[in-house]
């Protein structure tokens, strides 16, 4: 018999064959999948377009569907649905019932079916007969039964099928229990293999193993590659340690510092009976628990308030707070509402006998009754009776629940000892919730040593700067950070220390972040424009030297971050082709509107070769002119026709493949964990990236209609522009800042190229230059200097943080849509092209000397490409950081004065 199998008619339309259960009177198939108009206790056939969907979620590799749902349920914090024909139903109602008929143990003559679309009564009914049947199944069944095992797992805090058949890990005997090796990244397909496969075998679930056995996961195998942290189980070990929880005794574990009522929804055990005096005072103390459960204060032992009671049973929701986690599931739709009604009644009052009502959720004389108690301490949590000192507990990214490891020290493996489970927990949240205690401090102190190192790129896992500090985040989230700050405009680094610092302390502490890592390069900017305000027409032409090989230096270094840069930008051969473009049509034109349009024309251009919009347009074209030129074909030119035909069709076939892969590719959506998800709803978010859009169309309208303009609204009008649409970070700002602020007459050539030369050693990112730019402006023209550079600091900053800020909201939703994934590769790669750009164009005025103060070529003079070459090869190959090199730079142009003069 199998379990589940598929099957296809002559017309290849699908459908599902899945084995039956006690249900299958009400349930039966129909020969082709059709429609038809039928009574509900008839045969209820499976419309061809339900499956249809369904079918191609199974078909594609794992990693495009392990989050499918779960995104909805990420972005919208909302239930999630599922859409079946014309009807909806919730994900997790889908999932129940899916499980249980995928995996029973009932043989059958004949498959099961049901249509949704063509059910008279209602969508829960499928839920609740697949339900009934699961209960009706458990009577009399073994407790090592599989069957038994997978309701079971609903004490576990799963929202996939992945997830639930993983967490039967935790309840197989310890000598069926396989181990887990340290190298978990060759190990996730054969730890659940190994579990389930004396299970699957006998079911011949060829599918299931097959699946298991691959080159490629299964969606409900957890990524072991992603361990978020670990807990050494000590008997000794300090209450307040922040890495080590305390095993008290036997099965309960205490966690330092996460108080019972965050992790649990303030629910308690049922108290013993003998504890009250009263009854009613009994009643009253349970009957909380119950308008907990409920949420609704109005839950009263009337038959009404008890039918939603029993109703919440029957689902199951009641039970996730159970803390008696042996008992089996209670079968209430076994028995009328009436006998519910009494029982409950009777346990209320705590008449009831345990050993008559063992289905009875919260049996109160449990003895793991403790497990909700909150200490001074911390919170208690189950584990295993089993577990002793030196074990570990595991937080796996996907995986809801915590298991508890015991390592091997004879071949250095771990084995499965049993799950860790308390109420509430979510994602390993509270069992990691005291690990970044104290991270604050430690974070502020290393964010104000990074203001003090050159920018350079953007930030990176493996950046030296970081040794030592603790980043609130994960590594998918970084990636999906690093997108967000690259595809929006503004300095690449800087967003993504406002990004990180927003998701762990909020707004307060992002911005206090982003003062401490760009000030102190302010500051010195704006000094260095009071400095440079005051000097006179010309220059002694040491400086002169000094200054030219400094800008020889910044353009090595620019180089070098271009391609550095490129390497990641360039996924494949379009992004390669809007790279190369970009930085070509950079080159050859300026204009305030250029560099924007370049850059949305990549992203336009990736998303309309991602979805072959022109490939089937063009090779009708090309197919065409080859017709024309061949004429009309003969007898042998028919063969070589056919032939060639067959290589279209090949052809075809193969950018089908490719069409798919780069779906598959673009579809892999994120994992965000609950403790690394940022409290901020896409409406916030789309509020504020509107507010800013409205300003921006604001400052431009009033700044082109304004004639008579203060200078100062126009300084700040045109940063606020340049801070809006400068996309790919420091590199690009520096041919815009000389579009918008020496074009304009503000400030001389030979000014900008001075403080460029000495921006590069400046520490802090680069958009502070235009602090520089903006104090000379104000001081130049009669204004003072603070007052520019402040305007300059606000134009030039603020549009990036407001818009990061804003999307880091719309983000959640906007993450699994393929356009959107394929428009970030097309801007990332425009904004890079710009980079060769600003190489280009600060190559060709960056040597500097009397009589030509307002620069030209540093090709001019050998010196200086020698200069440029040095800086680019040693920090491409040996490592030499930006200031050295920059330094290095400064002293070849001093040597090359001393060699001339003398």
């Amino acid at each position: 018999m199998e379990t589940m199998r598929w099957v296809r008619n002559q017309l290849s339309s699908p459908a599902i064959g899945i084995s039956y259960t006690e249900v299958a009177p009400n349930f039966a198939p129909t020969k082709d999948g059709s429609r038809q108009e039928i009574d509900c206790k008839g045969p209820l056939p499976l419309a061809q377009d339900q499956w249809l969907a369904f079918e191609q979620l199974s078909a594609v590799d794992w990693f495009r569907r392990l989050w499918t749902f779960q995104e909805i349920v990420l972005a919208n914090q909302e239930a999630s649905i599922v859409r079946l024909g014309d009807d909806e139903m919730l994900l997790n109602r889908f999932i129940e019932a899916t499980l249980f008929i995928c995996f029973n143990k009932w043989s059958a003559s004949q498959p099961f079916f049901v249509d949704l679309a063509r059910h008279t009564i209602d969508i829960k009914v499928f839920c609740n007969k697949a339900v009934s049947g699961r209960n009706a199944e458990l009577i009399g069944r073994d407790n090592t039964d599989w069957a038994f095992l997978l309701p079971a797992t609903k004490f576990y805090d799963c929202s996939d099928i992945r997830d639930k058949l993983y967490a039967l890990r935790g309840f197989l005997e310890p000598d069926t229990a396989r181990s887990i090796p340290v190298d978990y990244t060759k190990s996730a397909r054969q730890i659940l293999a190994s579990a389930c496969v004396s299970h699957l075998k006998q079911r011949r679930n060829l599918q299931f193993l097959e699946l298991c056995n691959s080159t490629i996961s299964p969606s409900w195998v957890v990524d072991l590659q992603k361990p978020l942290g670990l807990l050494q189980l000590f008997s000794n070990a300090s209450a307040r340690s922040a890495a080590s929880a305390r095993l008290i005794k036997t099965g309960l574990l205490e966690v330092a510092g996460v108080p019972c009522d965050e992790i649990c929804n303030s629910i308690m055990d049922l108290p013993p009976r003998e504890d009250y005096e009263l009854l009613e005072d009994y009643i009253t103390n349970v009957l909380k628990v119950f308008r907990n459960l409920t949420g609704k204060d109005y839950f009263y032992r009337d038959d009404k308030c008890l039918n939603e009671l029993i109703a919440m049973v029957t689902f199951g929701n009641l039970l996730d707070h159970s803390t008696l986690r042996t008992e089996s599931t209670p079968s209430w739709t076994t028995i009328s509402l009436e006998i519910g009604r009494q029982m409950i009644r009777q346990w209320i009052t705590g008449n009831a006998i345990s050993d008559d009502y063992f289905s009875i959720p919260y049996n109160h004389r449990s003895a793991v009754a403790t497990a909700c108690t909150i200490t001074r301490h911390g919170a208690l949590v189950c584990v295993p009776l089993d577990s002793c000192d030196g074990d570990i507990i595991v937080t796996l990214l996907g995986l809801s629940s915590n298991l508890v490891l015991r390592p091997q020290p004879e071949d250095g493996s771990y084995k499965v000892v049993g799950p860790c489970y308390h109420p509430g927990f979510s994602d390993g949240q509270a069992l990691l919730g005291d690990d970044f205690h104290g991270w604050e401090k430690l974070w502020c102190i290393n964010t104000w040593t990074l203001a003090f190192w050159k920018e350079g790129e953007p930030l990176s896992f493996s950046d030296p700067r970081l040794d030592g500090v603790p980043l609130p985040i994960g590594h998918e989230q970084y990636q999906e950070l690093f997108s967000v700050a690259q595809a929006l405009s503004g300095p690449g680094s800087t967003k993504m220390l406002y990004c990180i610092n927003l998701i762990h302390g909020g707004v307060l502490e992002a911005i206090f972040a982003f003062l401490i890592w760009s000030l102190p390069g302010c500051f010195g900017m704006f000094g260095l424009s009071i400095g440079v305000s005051n000097i006179g027409d010309t220059l002694p032409r040491a400086v002169y030297a000094l200054l030219s090989g400094l800008n020889a230096a910044t353009v090595g270094i620019i180089a070098l971050a271009a391609v550095e840069l490129s390497d990641k930008a360039i996924t494949d051969q379009p992004t390669r082709l809007v790279l190369s473009i970009t930085a070509a049509a950079g080159m050859l034109y300026n204009a305030l509107w250029y560099f924007p349009a370049l850059i949305v024309a990549g992203g336009c251009c990736i998303v309309i070769y991602d979805y072959r919009w022109l490939h089937r347009p063009v090779r009708a074209v090309k197919n065409t002119i080859l017709r024309v030129r061949r004429g009309r074909p003969t007898g042998n030119e028919n063969t070589q026709g056919a032939e060639n035909g067959t290589g279209n069709v090949n052809s075809s076939t193969v950018a089908l493949r490719e069409q798919e892969s780069t779906e598959q590719r673009d579809g892999e959506p994120r994992v965000v964990p609950q403790e690394y998800r940022l409290n901020f709803s896409w409406k916030s978010g789309t509020a504020i990236i509107a507010v800013f859009l409205v300003s921006f169309i604001v400052v431009i309208v009033l700044r082109a209609t304004l004639t008579d303009a203060p200078l100062l609204y126009k300084l700040f009008a045109n940063l606020y522009l340049a801070g809006t649409i400068i996309f790919g970070g420091g590199p690009v700002v520096i041919p815009l800042l000389r579009e918008y602020i020496v074009a304009e007459g503000w400030v001389t050539p030979r000014d900008f190229l001075i403080g460029l030369a000495i921006a590069q050693a400046f520490p802090g990112p680069n958009f502070n230059f235009a602090v520089f730019l903006g104090g000379l402006t104000a001081a130049n023209n009669g204004y003072p200097a603070i007052a520019g550079a402040l305007i300059a600091y606000l134009g030039i900053f603020v549009p990036g943080m407001v818009l990061v800020h804003g999307t880091m909201g719309v983000w959640g939703v906007l993450r699994s849509r393929r356009w959107v994934k394929s428009a970030v590769r097309g801007i990332n790669a425009g904004a890079v092209g710009l980079i060769y750009t600003a190489v280009y164009r600060i190559w060709q005025v960056g040597y500097i000397d009397q009589g030509f103060q307002s620069g030209k070529s540093l090709a001019d003079d050998p010196w200086w490409v020698v200069v440029t070459a040095t800086a680019f090869v040693g920090g491409r190959f040996f490592g030499v950081a930006p200031p050295l090199a920059i330094l290095l730079g400064a002293s070849l142009g001093l040597l090359r004065y001393g060699i001339v003069t003398a």
